[in-house]
């Protein structure tokens, strides 16, 4: 390949990964192993959040089935972003990947890439832990009986909000790291090989 075209798939990938940092879409579900059955879920949820409250259960009651129809609406959304978000985080995996794979080919030291890449897929994978739990307790709080098990539907909800809380800096940290990590680098041997150096041997 030469210097030339190499450097416009150098710029290419550039533009890439600064599109995908920036079209993120929270949320989006991903795929789950078996679960515990729903009651012992939601057992586990009252467990968890300490959820204890009798002198409550009649107002609950009440204001479950209204909080349901809304969990209902956030559920469609987090279904609906699915899509983007695993294209978005794959994209910009194989982005990644096939610059580390292309770099090799050409004699370039790519360990700081191997290590960017290991980062990124650290940071995604925690992402992706976080929003398990997120859309199961979501999932959850929709399907519990609410009047015959009020508690086991604020220890979904309760859940729900604590992981969703854990998402939000996941979210930042991996479009940041993103654009001033992965994309500088990229930036920094597209500026390499436009000025003609290489550094390193074959890996």
């Amino acid at each position: 390949m030469s210097k030339n075209i190499f450097s416009r798939f150098i710029l290419s990938a550039v533009m890439l990964l600064t599109v995908f940092a920036a079209s993120y879409i929270f949320p989006l579900a991903v795929i789950h192993a078996q679960t515990p059955a729903l009651d012992q879920r939601l057992e586990q949820y009252k467990k968890d959040r300490a959820i204890n409250l009798k002198t409550e259960t009649q107002s609950l009651k009440i204001r479950c089935s209204v909080a349901q129809a809304s969990l209902k609406n956030l559920q469609t959304r987090i279904n609906a972003a699915q899509t983007t978000r695993e294209a978005a985080y794959k994209n910009i995996y194989d982005i990644l990947t096939k610059m580390e794979t292309r770099l090799s080919n050409q004699a370039f030291e790519v360990t700081n890439l191997k290590t960017i890449i290991d980062t990124y897929n650290v940071k995604v994978t925690e992402y992706k832990t976080n929003f398990g739990i997120y859309k199961q307790a979501v999932d959850d709080a929709v399907a519990v009986d609410c009047a015959a098990n009020p508690y086991g539907f604020r220890g979904a909800l309760e859940t729900a909000r604590l992981y969703h809380d854990k998402l939000v800096p996941n979210i930042t940290d991996i479009r940041e790291y993103t654009t001033n990590t992965a994309k500088t680098s990229l930036d920094q041997i597209k500026e390499q090989l436009a000025s003609g150096h290489t550094t390193g041997g074959t890996q």
